[in-house]
């Protein structure tokens, strides 16, 4: 009797903690929500921006110790932490016209967060050291990214990972739809193509670029030739 008293009361306090995880991280996201809003609080708590990183996908993290910077993208928000300080920046808000983000990369000679939004056919250019409901710096807009699921950038070129037709795209950082025609630079300038399904997200380390897959641990690299 006393075994059962006892795992119900762990099971009590478990479902508990979990319950308190869960409601933490509901009133988080609306707390950012209402932020990007232009409503609510004017700023989110530490213990919010933690909890709103628990469980989210790699995609929409990027981690530099050295860099000391840490960048998680949530909903229709950018969240950049300094990881000395603690003490973190957002960009949020109707003039960022960020829906919800699926991916994001950070390019650190430019101070540029390169952000794919939930519609799938943009990738949108922020400046990392600016902050509130600002517009995006570049659109990179092109019907080749309907479809898109990941990026990865590398020096000036950004690198799409489509999982509708299994290609990865590669554009110029400098890409802007919004830009008068001869400067928009929206020509592709190469693309992996005819790539195995089940596409699940890329990164470049060094002169590689690594493709993984959803049903393996096993990835497949390119040397990366621009």
């Amino acid at each position: 009797m006393i075994k059962l008293l006892l795992l119900s009361l762990f099971t009590i306090s478990a479902f508990a903690n979990t319950t308190d995880v869960i409601t933490s991280q509901v009133e988080c996201s609306n707390q950012l929500e209402k932020y990007g809003f232009g409503i609510g609080l004017k700023d989110i708590s530490n213990d919010c921006y933690d909890s709103l990183k628990e469980g989210i996908s790699q995609k929409l993290i990027y981690t530099n110790e050295d860099e000391k910077i840490e960048i998680v993208g949530k909903l229709n928000a950018i969240l950049i932490k300094n990881l000395e300080t603690k003490q973190f920046n957002i960009t949020a808000g109707k003039t960022t016209k960020l829906k919800s983000i699926i991916a994001l990369e950070y390019n650190k000679d430019h101070k540029e967060i390169y952000v794919l939004d939930s519609d799938g056919s943009e990738v949108k250019t922020f400046p990392s050291d600016m902050q509130g409901s600002i517009s995006p710096r570049r659109v990179l807009r092109t019907e080749q990214l309907i479809g898109a699921i990941d990026i990865a950038v590398k020096d000036n070129y950004i690198y799409v990972l489509n999982a509708k037709d299994n290609t990865i795209y590669v554009y110029h950082r400098e890409a802007s739809y919004h830009r008068r025609e001869q400067y928009q630079k929206l020509d592709l300038v190469t693309s992996y193509e005819n790539l195995p399904d089940q596409l699940n997200s890329i990164e470049i380390k060094d002169e590689n670029l690594i493709i993984k897959y959803n049903d393996s641990k096993d990835a497949k690299i390119i040397l990366i030739k621009n």
